[in-house]
């Protein structure tokens, strides 16, 4: 079977969106003869890739888009422009990828990324069969919670709930989500914000995975042999320093944590415009000696981090995914998230999700979490046992070839 795929965000050797874009298509070509339509900013890491790597069954076309490079320029310096550089390329891929059709003649295609409901894709304009996703983006802050992001964070989700409810009337989304034979989304949230009449065509898949041959190399002991000596709780949160990535929940948690006697650090790991106001509320709820704040860590370092903490808190409002959540529950690190978005999806019952219809609601719910998993061992080791299977089984790269082969077979003409 001949697949094409539409993956703006495509790496071999990137994370989130690129690592999606690569793994799916090299899954995917286990079984299937693959074209991947991209942009013209990883052809010199695909290259490289693929030359030391060959893959007669996966080849990539470079669309450059109208303006690409000037307005990828400017996206670095201003994030909002690399919507329209996005946008601009989609519109002008409609034509390379007919023209790509019309010398292939492609039984299925597929929208990879960017993995948004907010956007169409370029292939729902083609005369093939289309599945579009895995796409995210329905999740949404609590409106409880945007009082304590701070004006222009609140801002930022406002904006992003009304966009959201605009994707319903966008005539560009409704002919893509029409169009699609089949439709993945990565959360129930997001599946529920399709058009109308677009739910019963689409299911909840997750977009992300990891390459568990190497995380495999990471291990190195137990993590019960690793425990801090001292008795203090070793908390770690993975991401980006922005509002709604939610490391201030992490924070006022540990603080609540010492007022009722539980001794508790907590490092965090990552950069971000609120890395200063974090500091600031460190040290305004006196936990400052108790926050580390390390920046930027290479990840080998951070897959080492996850075998010598206790807890992984991750209280984001909104992520579709979560890659350090699955390297947590991999790698032996008990999880405490929020109930919603992808992160909820996936821990599933492997570990602990935490009610979120306001800020106080979500402080307590982190700190009992912790406090149940420190004082429960059982509780703690039956958690790691049943995370590490449930990634085996959802989230393992290679797992993935069968469902991927089974759902292009599932949508191609007879």
């Amino acid at each position: 079977m001949k697949v094409l795929i539409s993956a703006f965000s495509v790496n071999p050797t990137g994370s989130s969106e690129q690592g999606v874009g690569w793994n799916w298509a090299v899954q995917a070509s286990r079984h299937h003869e693959v074209w991947v339509l991209t942009n013209t900013a990883p052809e010199d890491a695909v290259a490289q890739e693929l030359q030391a790597r060959p893959n007669p069954n996966l080849h990539f076309v470079f669309h450059r888009g109208p303006r690409e490079h000037a307005l990828r320029s400017l996206g670095r310096k201003f994030h909002l422009f690399y919507y329209p550089a996005y946008l601009s390329w989609q519109a002008s891929a409609i034509g390379a990828a007919r023209k790509l059709h019309a010398e292939v003649g492609f039984d299925v295609t597929q929208h990879l990324t960017w993995a948004s409901c907010r956007f169409p894709s370029a292939l729902a304009w083609l005369d093939v069969p289309f599945i579009w996703g895995p796409i995210g983006g329905g999740e949404v802050a609590p409106r409880s919670a945007y009082t304590s992001l701070g004006l222009r964070p609140a801002f930022g989700e406002v904006a992003r709930e009304t966009s959201n409810w605009l994707t319903r009337l966008d005539p560009f989304v409704r002919h893509t989500a029409t169009r699609a034979a089949r439709i993945l989304t990565t959360t129930e949230e997001t599946k529920a914000l399709l058009p109308a009449g677009s739910a019963s065509k689409a299911e909840v898949y997750p977009a992300i995975g990891l390459r568990l041959n190497e995380l495999d190399q990471a291990l190195a002991g137990s993590l019960d042999a690793q425990r801090s000596a001292n008795g203090d709780a070793r908390l770690l949160f993975v991401g980006r320093l922005v509002s709604w990535k939610g490391c201030e929940f992490a924070i006022r948690a540990v603080a609540e944590l010492a007022r009722s006697g539980t001794r508790a650090s907590l490092t965090v790991v990552g950069v971000g415009p609120e890395l200063s106001a974090l500091r600031t509320l460190a040290r305004d709820l006196g936990v400052e000696s108790q926050v580390e704040f390390l920046g930027t860590v290479p990840h080998n370092e951070v897959l080492a981090l996850f075998q010598t903490h206790d807890v992984f808190l991750f209280p984001s409002l909104h992520d579709s995914g979560g890659i350090a959540v699955l390297e947590a529950m991999y790698l032996g690190l008990p999880v405490v998230c929020l109930d919603l978005g992808g992160p909820a999806v996936s821990v599933g019952d492997a570990g602990i999700r935490v009610p979120c219809e306001d800020v106080q609601q979500i402080v307590n719910g982190l700190t009992d979490g912790v406090r149940r998993l420190l004082s429960d061992e059982a509780l703690r080791k039956d958690i790691v046992t049943r995370a590490r299977s449930r990634v085996v089984e959802l989230y393992d790269w290679d797992s993935k070839a069968e469902y991927i082969s089974d759902l292009y077979e599932s949508v191609a003409k007879p």
